[in-house]
């Protein structure tokens, strides 16, 4: 096979080809006068004149794999790359070789062995499968982020924040500021193999832990430097940090139980006004279960609800708006201050500045609200996660998720969470919502207001209108209805057509509709006489048709069935289905929680107990022998 840039082929455009033909059958040319005006192949002329190939036919070698298996073959490795099980080019060369040797494709190819020739040609002929680099995501967090477990929380989400203004529901969370920043791009000479970017001399980190509202305010910080005491914090000059800040120390510089009671007590509950009650949303780590600090917040009326284990990076909101330009803004900034002088160096002495001059850049009230509508907790709006969220939990079995009716109803093609709106609403239809905060959910249950999200599209309609898209593919709203748009992923149904111009309406049963008129995928597949009859008999095992020469179906092959479900074997991932037992006392929380409650508090009061028992049996233990060996 030639390599792709040989330009042997077609060396005349489609409309020359074009008009000989029409002049030959109008009868004004011959097949060789016509070749000659206009300067075409005789011989590809006259194959078009006979009807032997279509006008449209391309030119040079047919695909060995047929069009419409080529076209399954991607959707399948994007729905693969979507669960985050994507397929390497090796991997792929691999794989299209067993699909023709178990399909028993005729090749060229050498020893069977598939070359990036043939990947080249597959990727013009299918635009959108590209070559990307995926971003590292932890296997705990890909099998997380599970549609009923998100759901649930997103329903009790509601009933917890529904009665209160943005400026009552809060998020805190935690990150790390290392004093060996990451140096930003540079102009540089073309072709330099290495642009050095100076860093300070110490990889020494600070934890950072803000706390945000739905209505964009904030309030101090605290920061937690690495001692063992009270003079590890006279090397930061901490006056230079954000205003009202409180700075404090652990060995490690993590955070732990007592500096959250600390936080609670000292920061939080100064700075979060007088209305009660107030909602804390937080993740699951464990300085934010303490008895002492849930007691104090029972005490002040203020509910503190934990997200789903791991799924922080859709539903937090500092991680999802916030936290990035926070810390792409003091990568800046370090950068900028260390290129402007050769004595300048990002240490303890400099950090607090720095720091503070990147918080106020992004800690603004943009990105603080932008963060409270990408998760959907302001307006409550579960659609707002993307439907692309939950692909790679798809590839994990969740068998111990009990499942109520309306959690076995999911729809395949449509978001994973549209069944937690119909619930929400089976339950506001018969108690009225009066809510200032959750406006989207409003309007999702009687229509009758209009959303503020940037993602809505204004209408004089009262109508709910929401956008879930991917940001490769564009889906415009028609201009007459609106419509909720959402875009399916492609391993949701194994006979999809790969169609993302479904648009799913919203009426008051919210009944869905979903309508198929375009393909995403546009490859130039060969439309000739033996592709179809490679898969006519590809695709009834039983018929007696099968292309000549081409593909021969043994009954001895063990890949019985059709095409697809070979292709299914063939790019699947596997699965041992080993379920390993629980470490016994094992305390892995995977489900969100309200940790005010009085069920979790009386649960953790006597886990203190206990612990204060095993305690003191333990001190008692020691001072006897200690006395033992004392008295020898």
């Amino acid at each position: 096979m030639p390599r792709i840039g040989k330009h042997i082929y077609s060396q005349y455009g489609p409309e020359k080809m074009v008009n000989a033909l029409q002049a030959v059958r109008s009868g004004e040319m011959s097949i060789r006068e016509a070749s000659v005006h206009f300067d075409v192949p005789k011989s590809t002329l006259a194959d078009r004149v006979s009807g032997k190939y279509s006008v449209d036919t391309k030119p040079g070698k047919k695909p060995v794999i047929p069009g419409d298996v080529e076209t399954q073959m991607v959707k399948k490795v994007m729905g693969l790359a979507e669960q985050g099980f994507g397929i390497s080019r090796r991997q792929m060369l691999g794989r299209a070789a067993t699909v023709c040797s178990q399909l028993k494709l005729k090749n060229n190819f050498k020893d069977g062995v598939i070359g990036m020739d043939w990947l080249a040609g597959l990727r013009r002929r299918h635009p959108v499968f590209v070559l990307r680099k995926p971003e590292k995501l932890a296997t705990v967090r890909s099998r997380m982020l599970n549609p009923i477990k998100v759901g649930r929380y997103f329903k009790d989400l509601y009933e917890y924040s529904k009665d209160m203004s943005p400026t009552e529901i809060w998020n805190m969370d935690e990150t790390n500021l290392n004093m060996e920043h990451r140096p930003v791009k540079v102009l540089a000479s073309v072709g330099a193999r290495s642009v050095p970017g100076r860093t300070g001399n110490t990889r020494e980190g600070v934890t950072v832990l803000p706390c945000v509202n739905a209505a964009g305010e904030k309030i101090p910080p605290l920061l937690i430097v690495r001692g063992k005491t009270e003079r590890s914090l006279r090397s930061f000059n901490t006056h230079e940090g954000p205003p009202g800040a409180k700075w404090t120390y652990q060995p490690k510089g993590w955070m732990i139980d007592s500096i959250g009671v600390e936080w609670f007590r000292e920061i939080f509950l100064p700075n979060c006004g007088t209305k009660r009650p107030q909602l804390i949303i937080l993740d699951s780590h464990h300085s934010h279960e303490t008895l002492g600090l849930l007691e104090l917040a029972q005490e002040n009326n203020i509910m503190i609800l934990t997200m789903p284990a791991h799924t922080t990076h859709y539903l937090c909101p500092l991680d999802r708006c916030v936290f990035g330009p926070f810390k792409r803004e003091y990568d800046a900034v370090c950068s900028e201050f260390m290129s402007t002088n050769t004595d300048n160096i990002v240490n303890k002495l400099s950090f607090a500045k720095l720091m503070r001059t990147a918080y106020d850049k992004s800690f603004k009230r943009a990105n603080i609200v932008s963060g409270f509508e990408a998760t959907g907790i302001v307006d409550w709006n579960p659609l707002a996660i993307p439907v692309s969220a939950f692909a790679t939990a798809s590839a994990f079995d969740n068998p111990d998720i009990e499942l109520d009716e309306s959690e076995k109803e999911l729809p395949g093609d449509n978001h994973p969470l549209l069944w937690v709106v119909r619930k929400v609403k089976s339950v506001a239809t018969s108690e009225p919502v009066v809510s200032q905060t959750a406006t989207t959910a409003t309007a999702v249950i009687s229509q009758a207001t209009t959303p503020t999200h940037d993602f809505a599209t204004p209408s004089t309609q009262n109508i709910l209108s929401a956008t879930v898209v991917s940001p490769s593919i564009p889906c415009p709203i028609g201009a007459s209805t609106l419509s909720l748009q959402v875009i399916p992923t492609y391993f949701d149904s194994p006979n999809h057509t790969g169609d993302h111009q479904n648009l799913v309406n919203f009426n008051d049963s919210f009944d869905v509709n979903v309508t198929s008129d375009t393909d995403p995928f546009l490859p130039d597949i060969l439309s000739d006489n033996d592709a179809a009859e490679i898969l006519a008999s590809l695709t009834d095992s039983s018929s007696s048709q099968t292309a000549p020469a081409i593909v021969e179906l043994e009954s001895s092959n063990k890949w019985s069935g059709t095409w697809n479900e070979d292709l299914d074997n063939i790019f699947s991932v596997k699965s041992t289905n080993d379920v390993k037992p629980k470490p016994k006392n094992s305390r892995i929380i995977t489900s969100h929680r309200l940790l005010t409650s009085d069920e979790i508090i009386n649960r953790k009061r006597k886990e203190f107990e206990e612990k204060e028992k095993e305690s003191s049996k333990q001190l008692k233990l020691n001072k006897a022998s200690l006395k033992k060996a004392a008295a020898k």
